[in-house]
This record gives C-alpha cells, sequence and structure tokens, in this order.
C-alpha cells in the first residue's frame, strides 16, 4: 500500500448484506443515486444484493473495518463499466482512486477492452474525479485497456 492508503476490501453483496446496503442507500449523499429520490427496499434487493450476477457484480466498499461506500461492476459488450459512490467523510482521501485500480485489475483479467463510466455532466465533481483517474470523453467516459495491462487515455 502507499502512505495513504487504507486497507481496502471490496466485498460482493449478498441478500444478507442487506442492513448494510439501506443504510447506505438512506444517506442522503445517496438520494438521486441510481434515478429519482430513494430507492425503495425491494429495489434495493432487487438491484444491489447480488441478484444480478453475472452481468452486474456490486460490491460493498469497505475501508478500516467499516463500510464506506459501493460500487457496481457491469458487463458491456467487450468492455465494462462501473458506478461508485461513497460516503462524503470518505472523499478526497485515495480511497475512490484505490477502488478504481482494484476494479481495472478484475476488468483487465477478464481480458475486457474498454472501460466505461457515465457520470451526470451536471455533477462537476464527479466528472473532475474520473478524470483524474485518467478517463477522457465526452458524456459517456472511456478508458482503453491496451494488451499490457496499461491504461491508456483518449
Amino acid at each position: 500500500m502507499r502512505g495513504s492508503e487504507r486497507a481496502l476490501i471490496l466485498r460482493p453483496t449478498t441478500p444478507d448484506d442487506f442492513p448494510e446496503v439501506q443504510a447506505l442507500f438512506r444517506d442522503p449523499a445517496f438520494e438521486g443515486w441510481g434515478g429519482p429520490g430513494f430507492r425503495s427496499d425491494s429495489q434495493l434487493r432487487e438491484k444491489y444484493l447480488g441478484a444480478r450476477l453475472p452481468d452486474v457484480e456490486c460490491f460493498l466498499i469497505e475501508v478500516d473495518d467499516r463500510v464506506a461506500g459501493f460500487t457496481q461492476l457491469y458487463a458491456d459488450g467487450s468492455g465494462a463499466g462501473m458506478d461508485l459512490i461513497l460516503l462524503p467523510a470518505e472523499r478526497g482521501k485515495g480511497l475512490g482512486r484505490q477502488v478504481v485500480e482494484v476494479v481495472l485489475e478484475r476488468v483487465r483479467a477478464r481480458g475486457r477492452t474498454h472501460f466505461v463510466v457515465d457520470p451526470s455532466p451536471e455533477d462537476n465533481d464527479a466528472v473532475a474525479f474520473w478524470h483524474a483517474v485518467g478517463f477522457r470523453g465526452q458524456g459517456v467516459l472511456v478508458h482503453h485497456l491496451d494488451d499490457t495491462g496499461e491504461s491508456s487515455a483518449d
């Protein structure tokens, strides 16, 4: 680990994680994530607790033995994409970059050729974050992966 990085675990969600997922998605920072307003309990169970495997993998982001956020990785043709949200107290500390690096390793290992994210264009902080970790483009930001496992920005 680099100096400021903390112990990170991406833990695949299961139905047993409903209390943790529900607590995250009730946090004001999650309002509007995945659509307007807050997700209902049935939507949380259906979308974020492993029911969409293998096409969509959902993970609780744990750091220092506590839940710090949520990410999901999804198949996108020959590539993959992800969604990522951290609790406000966890932002700006390098954790998001750590999560992206772990997910990119997973994507590369599966032989995917590109990786996309689609932050809301109005969310300047999200767009700035994705640019800072190497994504380029308009609307959908793309991170191309070459055969050596190195990433290259467009």
